[in-house]
């Protein structure tokens, strides 16, 4: 790899980098979101894990169930003050 094709590659969008697949990116989330993500995690219940996830495509799944279950504004609140 050459040096300009190096800063291109380093300059570039995150989202056209090798190695990032969709699944693996962190969903936008709240502190409050994350905290209860964290309490979940600990219960030791972990509905949303499945064999050859990761951590975050856990957190993804958890937090797509978490916004159907509690209204859209709450979240969105959040999003606004942090």
């Amino acid at each position: 790899m050459g040096p300009m094709s190096f800063l291109q590659w380093l300059f570039e969008d995150e989202s056209s980098k090798p190695g990032k697949d969709e699944a693996d990116r962190m969903p936008e989330s709240t502190h409050e979101e994350y905290v209860l993500f964290l309490t979940y995690m600990r219960q030791g219940r972990r509905r949303f894990q499945t064999a050859g996830s990761t951590i975050h495509q856990e957190f993804a799944a958890w937090l797509k169930h978490h916004r159907r279950r509690v209204p859209a504004t709450a979240h969105q609140a959040d999003e606004v003050t942090a």
